[in-house]
């Protein structure tokens, strides 16, 4: 068991994971049922679910909207290799990327390229729009830039708590 698996298991106890599983389903779920299917009292369960947000289990609780519905047909999952020379750099490329309102999700990875993130469009001009508007303005820290067209989302965060 790594050190991060240790304080994890010792910050959590199985309610709390009931707690964050019954959430991840759904996040509109009636306080009163949350504390009757974790057997908790309402004022417990409040107290918990608090400390979850503090403690950053819970980033968010909120709805998965479905953006094929909603008008944003073209989703496009871009894969970027980057080559910073500072770490300011690298956080006002990030930030740029979290403050967009076409990225849906930014994530480090690691591999053969740095990010990966979605970006939620209308159609494809939009999407030459966004994706050229962003690798213009990072054109010294972009190397690479590889585009995939999502066709269908079947599963979004729900982790095997």
């Amino acid at each position: 068991m790594t050190k991060t698996e240790k304080k994890y298991r010792s910050l959590y106890d199985e309610k709390d994971h009931m707690l964050m599983k019954l959430l991840q389903r759904d996040g509109r779920i009636p306080i009163r049922r949350l504390a009757k299917k974790v057997d908790l009292s309402v004022d417990t369960t409040r107290k918990r679910i608090k400390r979850l947000i503090e403690t950053g289990a819970i980033d968010r609780i909120g709805a998965f909207i479905n953006p094929f519905v909603v008008g944003f047909p073209l989703i496009v999952d871009v894969k970027i290799k980057t080559l910073f020379t500072s770490a300011q750099d690298k956080k006002q490329f990030i930030d740029a990327l979290d403050a967009h309102p076409n990225v849906s999700q930014v994530s480090t990875i690691m591999g053969g390229y740095d990010f990966t993130c979605v970006i939620v469009v209308k159609n494809p001009e939009e999407f030459e729009a966004v994706s050229a508007g962003i690798r213009q303005k990072f054109h010294a820290v972009i190397i690479d830039w590889v585009a995939f067209t999502v066709t269908g989302v079947h599963k979004i965060e729900e982790y095997p708590l």
